[in-house]
């Protein structure tokens, strides 16, 4: 039986670090799925508020636009579990 030391190992600090320098994002194209609504359209908003060029992927053509438009992304309407689509919405991204 191994035993742990005790005190546990310190974590290095990482109070030097800001939120934008640990994510510059302006080089990345993000796909997010289900970007119109709940978790994907956070998702979205964060990746572009680091520079992400994004585009939103989703099923509901009106949800997305109106998202988009409020992101900075770029809508993509499609089905994932659909193979065409979801080769059509790489494409499109």
């Amino acid at each position: 039986c191994a035993t742990a030391s005790w005190p546990p190992p310190r974590r290095p600090d990482a109070s030097h670090f800001t939120p934008s320098a640990r994510m510059d994002l302006s080089t990345a194209r993000a796909l997010v799925t289900g970007g119109g609504t709940g978790i994907g359209l956070a998702t979205a908003r964060l990746l572009r508020a680091r520079g992400a060029r994004v585009a939103i992927a989703g099923r509901r053509r009106d949800v997305l636009e109106r998202a988009a438009a409020d992101v900075g992304a770029t809508p993509v309407a499609g089905d994932v579990s659909v193979e065409a689509d979801a080769a059509r919405m790489v494409a499109e991204a």
